[in-house]
This record gives C-alpha cells, structure tokens and sequence, in this order.
C-alpha cells in the first residue's frame, strides 16, 4: 500500500486559523466585558453602602452632640461655681450626672470594613480614599474619647472631704474634648459625602 502526501488547502486552512482567532478575541473581549460590568457593580455597591452609612452615622451624631454640648456646659458651670474655693460636692455633681443625660454613639465602621475586604475601596479616587480614611479615623478617636469620658462618669473614686472639684473639672475637659471631637467629625462627615456623592 502506497502513502500519498497529505494535499492541504491553504485557503481552507485559513479561513479556519482566522476563525479561531476570532473565537480566542471574542473571549477575551467578553472576558473583560464581565470584569469590567463586575468592578462597576461593586463600584456601585461600596459607594452605596459607604454613602449610606455616613449619613446614618452623621444623624445620630446630630442627636447625641446637643446632648453632649448641654452635659459640657453643666459641668463648667459646676467648676465655675466651684473655682472660687475649688469645692463642688459629690452631690451637686451627682444632680448635675443624672439631670444632664449623656448619650452615647457608637458609629458604624461596617461599610467602611467590607471595603477594604472585598477591594471596592481600591476602585475609589486617591482624594475619595484618602477622605474617607480620614473621616474613619477621626470617628475612631471620637468614639475612643466618648468611650473614656462615660467609663470616667460610671467610676468616680469616693472622696473622704466630699470634695469633687478636680473630678469635676476632668469630666468637664473629657466633654469639651467629646464635642469638639463631634464638630469636627460633623463637618468631616459633610465634607465626605460632598466628595464621594
């Protein structure tokens, strides 16, 4: 039996190199379609919920700051009623602490976390990340001081003189630095939501 070379058709076998080619092309094409729809959505998703928890955490710092101011202010006038012969009692202190409610605020990091994890965060402007790092920190630092100033309250250590005047005036710096902390945090709040909206 005799073997007789193989005859090729290069107009044939052209046509099909071409057509994988185009198939390969197409892939990649719908392959970066997809990742691009899919970095768009998540895109969408963190700004979303980013957004969303700045507002909720800026309203509830809004309730809480005008108690937070009327509590400060209560206990200056203490230490300025008591600055003359730095004596407050324990009980002018203690009506002070139960009449002038101290609310706390926890705000929320969650969006903020998810972010980082799922590296929508990384799809976000430098400006856009870098405002919001520090909008995050500031609410950190601001919850850490609200934290100390309510653990203070809960464990004044008992005077033997009945003399409250220097715990007084500690609790009163710890609120000033509270809603300073909450002035500042409020207008980082508007700043970040003007930036990434």
């Amino acid at each position: 039996m005799r073997i007789r070379p193989l005859r090729l058709d290069f107009g044939d076998a052209l046509v099909q190199i071409v057509a994988v080619f185009l198939g390969v092309v197409c892939a990649f094409a719908v392959n970066a379609w997809q990742a691009q729809n899919s970095q768009r959505a998540l895109f969408k998703a963190t700004m979303a919920s980013i957004v969303s928890e700045i507002e909720s955490n800026q309203q509830s710092l809004r309730v809480v700051r005008e108690q937070h101011a009327e509590s400060a202010q209560a206990l200056r006038r203490l230490v300025v009623a008591g600055r003359k012969g730095r004596f407050v009692s324990g009980d002018d202190l203690l009506r002070t602490l139960q009449r002038d409610r101290f609310g706390t605020n926890v705000p929320l990091d969650i969006a903020w976390q998810l972010a980082q994890s799922d590296q929508g965060l990384s799809l976000l402007s430098f400006d856009n990340r870098y405002t919001l790092a520090e909008v995050y920190q500031v609410q950190a630092a601001f919850y850490a001081s609200e934290k100390q100033l309510g653990d203070s309250m809960l464990s004044i250590p008992q005077s033997p003189t009945n003399n409250y005047f220097i715990e007084t005036l500690d609790l009163a710096d710890q609120a000033n630095v509270v809603v300073l902390g909450e002035t500042q945090l409020d207008g980082l709040y508007t700043k970040a939501l003007q930036n990434v909206r």
